[in-house]
C-alpha cells in the first residue's frame, strides 16, 4: 500500500530526528537482529522488513528504548554482580530510565509503549502464569516485571498480569516476604541510578535468601526488552 511505504520510506528520518533530540547518534543494520548500543555509544538499530505494518512501532520503541539507556544507565554500575542480581535489576533499570525519558523526550510514552504492546502481543515476555511456577525466583521476576511495566507506562497486559504475580509468589513465600518484596517494589520507584536498581535488585535476592543460588535467571530477559540493553558489534545477543 502507499500509505505503508511513504511510511517505511520516512522511518530512518524520523529515527535519525529522534536520535537528535536524545542526542545520541543511530544507524541502521541489516545484519543485526535487535537494537543495542556500541561500546561508543551508537545505537544501531535493525532493518525490519518494510512491508510489515508493524515494524515502524517497534524500531521507534527500540530507539527510545536505547536512547534512554544511553542517556541515564551508568554501565560501569555493578561490576562483578551475580547473574540473578543482574536479571533483577534489568527490569528495574528499565522502570527508572523510561520514566526519564519521558521527562525529556515529547512522545517518548507512546513510541514505548506501541513496542512494548507488540512484545507482549507476540508472547516475547515471561508473564505470571495462571499456577505457580517450581522456581520462585522466575515467578518473582515476572511479578517485577508486570509491577515496572504498569509504572513505566500503564500498560494494560501488566495491570492484568499484577494480581496473578503476587499470587504465585504469596504461594512460595508466604504473606510476610511477600510483603517484603512489595516494599522493594515500590522503592523501586524512588531510584534514582543505576547503583540504586541494583541495591534494589540484592534486596529481593535477600528476601529470597538467595545468594549463592546456581538457579538460573530467566531465559527471556532479551525477549522481554523492546531492546536488550548495553551490547557492543560484537556481542552474540545476550543482555549484559
Amino acid at each position: 500500500m502507499a500509505g505503508q511505504s511513504n511510511s517505511s520510506n520516512a522511518l530512518p528520518w524520523l529515527a535519525r530526528m529522534i536520535a537528535q533530540q536524545c542526542a545520541v547518534d543511530v544507524r541502521f543494520d541489516p545484519k543485526a537482529s535487535t537494537a543495542y548500543i556500541t561500546a561508543q555509544r551508537q545505537i544501531v538499530l535493525p532493518a525490519l522488513p518494510a512491508d510489515d505494518p508493524n515494524s515502524t512501532a517497534l524500531t521507534l520503541g527500540y530507539l527510545v528504548h536505547e536512547a534512554a539507556h544511553a542517556r541515564f544507565t551508568d554501565f560501569d554500575a555493578g561490576e562483578g554482580a551475580p547473574p540473578l542480581q543482574v536479571a533483577l535489576r534489568q527490569v528495574i533499570e528499565d522502570l527508572r530510565i523510561e520514566k526519564a525519558i519521558q521527562a525529556v523526550l515529547p512522545g517518548a510514552a507512546g513510541y514505548l509503549v506501541g513496542a512494548w504492546e507488540l512484545v507482549y502481543a507476540d508472547g516475547q515476555v515471561m508473564r505470571p502464569g495462571d499456577q505457580p511456577r517450581d522456581s520462585v525466583f522466575e515467578d518473582l521476576w515476572a511479578w517485577l516485571m508486570a509491577f515496572c511495566r504498569l509504572n513505566a507506562l500503564g500498560l494494560a497486559a501488566a495491570a492484568a498480569d499484577l494480581p496473578k504475580g503476587r499470587a504465585s509468589v504469596l504461594y512460595h513465600l508466604g504473606e510476610e516476604r511477600t510483603k517484603a518484596c512489595e516494599e522493594v517494589f515500590e522503592a523501586s520507584l524512588l531510584c534514582n541510578t543505576t547503583a540504586d536498581t541494583y541495591d534494589r535488585a540484592a534486596d529481593l535476592l535477600r528476601i529470597l535468601r538467595m545468594e549463592r543460588s546456581e538457579e538460573a535467571p530467566p531465559e527471556s530477559d532479551d525477549d522481554a526488552d523492546p531492546a536488550g540493553e548495553g551490547r557492543d558489534e560484537n556481542d552474540s545477543g545476550a543482555a549484559s
